[in-house]
């Protein structure tokens, strides 16, 4: 449902990839980043991962408890948005022209081409 509500404003879209994508966006609930990472890790979703939370201390230990891959994992805090949240908020260019600050594990240091690499596709300035 959500996917396809995002595909009808233009901000996703719903049906699975054919092949791993660059980069993988997820915006889902704090509460949620941890096993949705977990599981997207493990059906091979994309080569890298970011999120759209702000605080990042309590979801990196949920992370690190879940045993998900930090080599490919840097967590996101777009500043972008406004006054509305959720799904109902999203559209196609809420990152365009926006800086977005990614904290990267020290795992990902060593490889840091993987965030910002595919962060030309949402049109985000990276800040790390």
């Amino acid at each position: 449902m959500a996917a396809l509500t995002a595909a009808a404003v233009g901000a996703g879209r719903a049906e699975e990839p054919l092949e791993a994508v660059d980069l993988a966006i997820l915006a889902v609930p704090p509460a949620k980043l941890a096993t949705t990472l977990a599981q997207a890790q493990k059906s091979g979703l994309a080569r890298a991962y970011t999120d759209v939370a702000s605080v990042k201390t309590h979801l990196m230990a949920d992370i690190v408890d879940m045993g998900c891959d930090l080599t490919s994992f840097a967590g996101g805090h777009p500043m972008a948005g406004g006054e509305r949240s959720g799904l109902l908020a999203a559209r196609a260019n809420l990152f365009e022209g926006r800086a977005w600050i990614l904290s990267p594990t020290p795992q990902l240091r060593s490889r840091p081409d993987r965030p910002s690499r595919a962060s030309s596709r949402c049109a985000a300035r990276i800040r790390s």
